[in-house]
C-alpha cells in the first residue's frame, strides 16, 4: 500500500514538474523573449540614429574646415540649402519603384537641427498593399546619396471589420471579384543642410525636375 502511494506521489511530482517547466518555457517565449527582442531592436535603432547623427556632424564639419576641395562631393550628403525639391524627387522615385501611392506631402524648412546645421522635415502619407512595398519604399529613401533620416512612422490599417457591410457582402457573394485593400502610413523624414556656409553655391547638387508631368502636386507648406 505504501509502495502504491509512493508511486502516486512520484508520478504527481513528475507531472507537476513537467507542467511547471512547460509553463516556464511558455512564459519565456510568450512574454520574456518578445520583450528582449524589442529591447534589442530599440538598442540597435538608437545606435543607428547616433551613427547617422555623427555622420551628419562630420560632413558639416568637413564643409566648414575645407570648403573648397570637397564641397561638391560633400553637398550630396549635406547641402548648404534645403533643396526640398530634391527630397520630393527621391520620394516620387521611391513611389514608382515600390509601387506605392503617395497621398500627400507637407514640409517645413529652417528647423534648428544639430550644431551648425538646420533641417527640413517632410511628413509623407503613403498608401500600400503589402508590408514588403512599405519596407522597400523606406529603404529607397534611406539609400539616397543625401543623408535622410526616418524620424517617425505611424500606421492606419484597413481591417476587414472596418469595411462597410455592403462591401463585405459583395466580397462574399461575388466570388470572381478580387478586391485589393490598401492601408496607409505616415512617415516623417528629415534631412540636414549647412545654412550658415556661404560662397559654396557652385557645389550645390543640380536638381533636374521632370518637365511636362501631369501628376498633381501633393506638396503643401506648413
Amino acid at each position: 500500500m505504501k509502495i502504491a502511494v509512493t508511486k502516486k506521489i512520484v508520478v504527481i511530482s513528475l507531472l507537476l514538474f513537467v507542467m511547471l517547466s512547460g509553463a516556464s518555457i511558455g512564459a519565456y517565449y510568450l512574454y520574456i523573449k518578445p520583450v528582449q527582442a524589442e529591447h534589442e531592436q530599440a538598442k540597435q535603432s538608437l545606435q543607428a540614429e547616433r551613427q547617422l547623427l555623427e555622420q551628419t556632424k562630420k560632413r558639416v564639419e568637413e564643409l566648414r574646415v575645407n570648403p573648397t576641395v570637397s564641397s561638391a562631393v560633400l553637398q550630396y550628403k549635406v547641402p548648404i540649402q534645403p533643396l526640398t525639391e530634391q527630397i520630393v524627387l527621391f520620394i516620387e522615385k521611391a513611389e514608382v519603384m515600390s509601387r506605392s501611392k503617395v497621398k500627400s506631402i507637407t514640409f517645413e524648412e529652417g528647423i534648428e537641427g544639430i550644431e551648425n546645421a538646420k533641417k527640413v522635415t517632410l511628413d509623407v502619407k503613403v498608401s500600400f498593399e503589402t508590408y514588403e512595398k512599405m519596407q522597400y519604399f523606406l529603404e529607397l529613401l534611406q539609400n539616397q546619396k543625401r543623408i535622410i533620416h526616418v524620424d517617425a512612422l505611424a500606421f492606419s490599417w484597413k481591417d476587414e471589420m472596418e469595411q462597410p457591410l455592403q462591401e463585405r457582402r459583395g466580397q462574399v457573394e461575388g466570388a470572381n471579384v478580387e478586391k485589393k485593400t490598401e492601408s496607409t502610413y505616415s512617415v516623417k523624414i528629415s534631412a540636414f543642410y549647412a545654412a550658415d556656409l556661404q560662397g559654396l553655391e557652385d557645389g550645390l547638387p543640380k536638381v533636374d525636375i521632370p518637365k511636362g508631368s501631369k501628376k498633381t502636386n501633393p506638396l503643401t507648406v506648413q
